[in-house]
């Protein structure tokens, strides 16, 4: 279980609940789009909310997105939170140039935030990414990140959605455990899923290794995250500005 803290929830529902309150009191346009195969683990409702501020016809934006990978989630709720608490006015979609920014967990040092280039196989991309967050950025067609090359990535639906939108992309992966942890947490969790479906205690002590493994439930971790979560959406934006 989390601690009862401001911005980091201690639910997928406590999540939801947090981010359409604090998108609905910066005046936000809100849609909500239903998962169709029903509940979570927990009964609760299943949905991925998009909250939109700025002008709708926006020509530059910014998108922070989290929970892509499930657990993963805890730390880019929190994230996402703190931001619309504070700094965050721009709009999503129909733009000249698109920076968008996936909050991920579970590589690398515990509390570094690694960049990582998340658009497709593209030097003037990664040369716009790179010109946005700085020469830090790594990338898994070049070997630097920490990250093993993959396919299927999120940010590949862009090029088909956003033709003609300039792209600086990142994926913004905190470090949290020593990856033999994380590994051991994932094969139990999948062992649990194919072997033990009905055991109830071992599908708890699976979930708790889950989150232990992604999210680190201490005032030094989540401070590191914020603080650069915030950094990656001022140096967005002042790209942004910078034209």
């Amino acid at each position: 279980m989390i601690r009862p803290d401001p911005d980091f929830p201690a639910s997928f529902a406590q999540a939801r609940e947090r981010f359409l309150a604090a998108a609905r009191g910066r005046g936000a346009r809100i849609a909500s789009h239903d998962n169709a195969a029903g509940p979570g683990l927990d009964g609760e409702a299943l949905a991925t909310d998009v909250a939109v501020l700025g002008a709708a016809d926006a020509r530059h934006v910014v998108l922070v997105q989290s929970g892509t990978h499930g657990v993963e989630g805890y730390c880019g709720s929190g994230v996402q939170h703190a931001l619309l608490r504070e700094v965050l006015s721009r709009e999503v979609r129909g733009a000249a140039s698109l920076h968008w920014i996936d909050v991920h967990t579970g590589l690398g040092p515990a509390g570094h935030g690694e960049l990582i280039y998340a658009g497709r196989d593209d030097t003037a991309d990664l040369a716009r990414t790179r010109a946005c967050w700085g020469p830090t950025v790594t990338s898994i067609y070049d070997g630097s990140s920490t990250s093993a090359k993959i396919s299927g990535m999120v940010g590949n639906a862009f090029y088909e959605e956003c033709p003609g939108t300039a792209l600086a992309a990142v994926a913004l992966e905190y470090g949290t455990v020593p990856m033999d942890e994380v590994r051991d947490a994932l094969r139990f969790d999948h062992w649990v899923a194919a072997h033990a479906p009905g055991d109830a205690t071992a599908r708890a002590n699976a979930r708790e290794r889950m989150l232990q493994a992604f999210f680190v439930d201490t005032d030094g971790w989540k401070a590191a995250i914020l603080a650069q979560g915030r950094d990656a959406v001022a140096k967005a934006t002042a790209a942004i500005r910078a034209g």
